[in-house]
């Protein structure tokens, strides 16, 4: 074989051997790619998860606060009506306080 024959094949055999190696890297370096957006991916869906948990109660207690909102206005609404109170001839006895009726029973006893 003449020698430029021979260095021809050698860079064939060469170029054939090498191209594996370069698919390799190139598939290396996909594959870290992809790694890295999986972890970015992963930490977007953590922050997601927190963050609803965290807004959960708040949401809650938003809505708790907005009933009790509602309810001191509608009390408020009810104590400033400008209605006249009802004037009656009926006479209003109080009764003795309970403690009283209390001992009373238990000397009873």
């Amino acid at each position: 074989m003449k020698s430029s024959t021979k260095v021809t094949s050698l860079l064939l055999l060469a170029a054939v051997l090498t191209t594996p190696a370069w698919a390799v890297s190139d598939n290396a370096s996909q594959a870290g790619k992809h790694s890295a957006m999986a972890l970015a991916h992963t930490g977007v869906a953590t922050t997601k998860v927190v963050s609803a948990v965290a807004a959960a109660p708040l949401v809650v207690i938003g809505e708790l606060g907005k009933a009790a909102g509602e309810a001191g206005d509608s009390m408020m609404g009810y104590a400033l009506e400008d209605e006249p109170l009802e004037i009656s001839d009926d006479t209003v006895i109080a009764d003795p306080a309970p403690r009283h009726l209390n001992a009373r029973k238990q000397q009873e006893i």
